[in-house]
């Protein structure tokens, strides 16, 4: 792929240090592999786990009616078929079209429409993680980015898996047993800890979101280094930067933005349009503070380097696998469930009654974590003990 931008990440042997400058080369970064390849290696990590994942659906969903007296006496048929299947009895009816749906009334007991389906489900992102890993650990690998991006997992993941113990029933709920494989213990406000089917947390969701946040950052790493490399910052810069506003300097647009959404996610849920005006929005709080929060106290270096372009490609690309796996699939099946009260109440009955902070909550999740990578990287590049001394720069 011509328009591509070959980048030097390490020339440690000539005593140059490490830098991620632009050759002026064309051609790949690796020149085995050209851009048709990249697309069919997306291509086939997307289409791997998407077929394990919907192997585990035995059960069709049913399509919508079209005519109302078709609707009722359908519903008719199908509870006149539960009646029957509760009884213990075989619903064979006339026609062709009441025979499908006994066979749907059957369906509708079984208890089991998915079995394992979340945890299948995991390779959605579990694929193209290891695919990106591959990738990262090549020959010519950035040793800088690679120290940033095990820095910024470290932080991550821990500090997400223990907001998911403590307020993950707060936003969620699992009713679907056989789509696990097991639960681990949860908090909740309601009820302290919890632990047991549909009580706890599926240990799926800890993997959900492990293997989510290696995929968006490792998406970024990839895109800006390689797929959108040309438009990568010089990295010579980073020092300066740093320097100029210290490693904490607060963004305050970054605040006046967070509370303006929230704001307006309040005044939503308690108009007449919402579909649950009780309660407050909390979860969509929730995500903009842990998005937010990032953006007011690092932004002011990390905007200097990010790749809006890798940004917005990583973006789409787990939006995508997003809609799938909840719309399609976690949603309808109860592998998981939002608690409606916690939610502004803006619901997309397209996507199976899909809350829009499920949508949002990716743009947001990708956000703060590129905001926290670059802010790390820069860090990386500058050295422990210069990061150290400007920790305290001054606020701005």
């Amino acid at each position: 792929m011509s328009s591509i931008r070959k980048h030097d990440f390490e020339n440690e042997s000539q005593g140059q240090g490490e830098s991620r400058s632009h050759t002026g080369q064309t051609g790949c970064a690796t020149p085995e592999i050209t851009g048709f390849y990249v697309i069919m290696v997306m291509m086939v990590c997307l289409a791997i786990p998407m077929f394990l994942t919907l192997r585990t659906v035995d059960y069709q969903r049913p399509l919508v009616f079209l005519d109302t007296e078709d609707y009722q006496g359908a519903t008719n048929r199908v509870f006149q078929g539960l009646q029957r299947v509760k009884a213990g009895s075989n619903p064979e009816l006339d026609s062709t079209d009441d025979a499908e749906i006994a066979r749907y009334a059957r369906e509708l007991t079984n208890g089991n429409p998915s079995p394992a389906g979340y945890t299948w489900s995991l390779t959605l992102f579990l694929i193209p993680d290891i695919a990106l890993v591959l990738w990262l650990f090549r020959k010519d690998r950035p040793k800088k980015a690679l120290t940033a991006i095990k820095i910024t997992l470290g932080i991550l993941i821990p500090l997400w898996s223990l907001l998911d113990i403590f307020l993950g029933l707060t936003f969620f709920k699992f009713p679907n047993v056989p789509a696990v494989s097991f639960y681990l213990p949860g908090f909740s406000f309601d009820h302290g800890w919890v632990w047991g089917p549909q009580s706890g947390i599926p240990v799926e969701e800890f993997g959900f979101y492990i293997l989510g946040f290696i995929c968006i950052l490792l998406l970024y790493v990839f895109g800006d280094v390689y797929w959108f490399g040309r438009y990568h910052e010089p990295d010579e810069s980073r020092a300066d930067v740093l320097k100029n506003h210290g490693v904490v300097s607060v963004h305050w647009g970054s605040l006046w933005i967070g509370l303006c959404l929230f704001l307006l996610a309040w005044v939503f849920k308690k108009s007449p349009w919402s579909a649950n005006p009780e309660g407050i929005p909390g979860y969509f709080g929730f995500v903009i503070l842990s998005s937010i929060l990032p953006s007011l106290i690092f932004f002011n270096v990390s905007r200097h380097f990010i790749n809006f372009r890798s940004l917005s490609f990583t973006f789409f690309v787990i939006l995508s696998i997003s809609l799938l796996w909840e719309a399609a699939l976690g949603i309808p099946y109860q592998w998981w469930g939002y608690q409606d009260h916690q939610m502004m109440g803006l619901f997309a009955k397209g996507l199976t009654n899909l809350p829009v902070e499920a949508i949002l909550v990716w743009a947001f999740a990708s956000w703060a974590t590129i905001v926290i990578y670059e802010l790390i990287l820069t860090c990386v590049y500058v050295g422990a003990s210069e990061t150290r001394r400007l920790f305290f720069g001054r606020f701005r």
